[in-house]
């Protein structure tokens, strides 16, 4: 869905600006002014390194709703466990080139290693999913610490990344524990522990927010059947009572058309898939800000006319 809207930048086209019909928690208009919040949690990292927190943070968030509010349906099978299913598959898949011999051919050579060793490495990826999943269940039960679920979620969104864009990194997990070294990390500029500290701090923001919200009935990471399909494929972070949020780790707080054409993608998409939707929401983390629109604004006719360009796009 995500590389459907980026793909194609005239889907924006087909809504209005909708910035001045946003509204916060309170059900208030969005002020001009309050899109000058200060940032609450800096973003670390490099380029490529504050998706994997964000991907870790929609973990904790699904946790944290689950613990505080409960689900009619939870989340039966997370993608991280799709992930580890699929990971034998994708070892031989071609790395691709950082364009640095060096970096490039130790990758290779993790590779050749994962494929030597893959039993083993399944079998330690398995163990520690376990582990991270019944940490899991654990907290949302009560029994276990938001740290405990904070520090898994990094190896999860390790996982995801597998599932979403066939990358087997998740192995130096095995191999930091057997060898002391890592063959696909040497991009990194900042540690596990560093994104321990900042998922923290965004999850305490988070915390704060759920104080002032009356969400009662929760779908987590819903996906949509044969719809999700057709746009290559697609899951929303949650659907409370009958909004669709989304949530957003960047840096910066400002309205972006690609991001609410996404939202409004998933509307469309839980609706044909059974689910009453009439509101969609972006909850920006670093901010603690959550702006919501009501699919009203747009007209009965928009969600279908929507699907419509949607369709299109994802067929040409």
């Amino acid at each position: 869905m995500t590389n459907l809207i980026e793909d194609n930048p005239d889907i924006k086209k087909k809504f209005p600006l909708l910035k001045p019909f946003l509204k916060n928690q309170h059900n208030e208009i969005i002020v001009k002014d309050a899109w000058k919040s200060p940032i609450t949690v800096k973003s670390i990292g490099k380029y490529h390194e504050p998706g994997q927190i964000g991907t870790a943070f929609d973990y904790v968030v699904r946790a944290l709703l689950a613990e505080k509010i409960g689900s009619v349906n939870s989340e039966k099978e997370l993608i991280a466990e799709k992930g580890l299913k699929l990971f034998p598959n994708v070892i031989d898949v071609p790395i691709f080139p950082t364009g640095d011999f060096i970096i490039d051919n130790e990758r290779l050579l993790g590779c050749k290693k994962v494929s030597k060793n893959l039993k083993e490495v399944l079998d330690f990826l398995q163990n520690r999913l376990s582990k991270a999943l019944s940490h899991r269940k654990k907290f949302i039960n009560k029994e276990c610490s938001l740290n405990q679920v904070i520090s898994d979620s990094i190896f999860l969104a390790k996982l995801d990344e597998t599932f979403r864009t066939k990358s087997i990194h998740v192995a130096d997990y095995f191999f930091q524990e057997t060898e002391g070294k890592t063959y696909f990390s040497q991009r990194r500029t900042i540690t596990d522990q560093d994104m321990v500290d900042n998922i923290s701090q965004l999850a305490e923001v988070f915390c704060v927010f759920l104080e002032t919200v009356s969400w009662r009935d929760l779908s987590l990471n819903p996906t949509f059947g044969e719809y999700s399909a057709i746009v290559g494929g697609a899951d929303a972070d949650f659907i409370a009572d009958n909004c669709v949020v989304d949530l957003k780790t960047s840096s910066k707080l400002d309205y972006k058309g690609d991001d609410f054409a996404q939202v409004l993608g998933y509307a469309v998409m839980a609706r044909m898939a059974g689910y009453e939707i009439q509101q969609v929401a972006i909850y920006y983390a670093r901010y603690g800000f959550y702006a919501s629109l009501d699919l009203a604004t747009l007209g009965d006719d928009f969600l279908d006319n929507y699907w419509d360009v949607l369709l299109q796009k994802a067929t040409e």
